[in-house]
């Protein structure tokens, strides 16, 4: 039973990417191709980790609310490392611009913390400890995925619309 659902895991991986590309040759907007992603992404790591049912219903909402958040604190650290672009700012602009960004890089370690203090109650250390590896591997994997479809692209000619 768990081979089955392994495999039946893979296809879904596999017809998920397989839409993404077809999607992404028809001009698909980036919040459909963030989506895509959390999808593939859910099921990376349900699989990997060989969640069960309970854990997955526990597991899955505190990961959401924590995804949400963590992207709201990169989106400020973000807009207020671009505003260090503008010319002619002051001393005391730049100094306050550090603070904040201070306090949202604080803000996120945090957030971290929590989140990685609540996995822990649900999946236990063992699995708590290899969500994070887990991550980081489906953030590369997925790099290298779409890497291969720019250099695909690249030698088919120009591209696709």
């Amino acid at each position: 039973m768990a081979t089955w659902m392994k495999q039946a895991g893979w296809i879904c991986i596999l017809l998920l990417i397989s839409l993404g590309a077809q999607a992404q040759r028809e001009g698909d907007d980036d919040e459909k191709r963030e989506e895509r992603i959390e999808r593939l992404k859910r099921v990376y790591i349900t699989e990997k980790l060989d969640l069960t049912v309970a854990e997955a219903e526990k597991f899955w909402p505190i990961f959401n609310e924590y995804s949400k958040k963590r992207k709201d604190v990169r989106r400020k650290i973000r807009l207020a490392h671009q505003s260090t672009e503008s010319s002619g700012m002051t001393e005391k602009a730049m100094r306050d611009l550090n603070a904040q960004i201070t306090t949202f890089r604080h803000e996120e370690v945090d957030l971290d913390s929590a989140f990685m203090l609540d996995v822990l109650q649900v999946l236990g250390p063992e699995k708590a400890a290899r969500l994070v590896k887990l991550e980081q591997e489906f953030r590369r994997e997925l790099m290298e995925r779409m890497q291969e479809r720019r250099d695909d692209r690249r030698s088919d000619g120009p591209p696709r619309r």
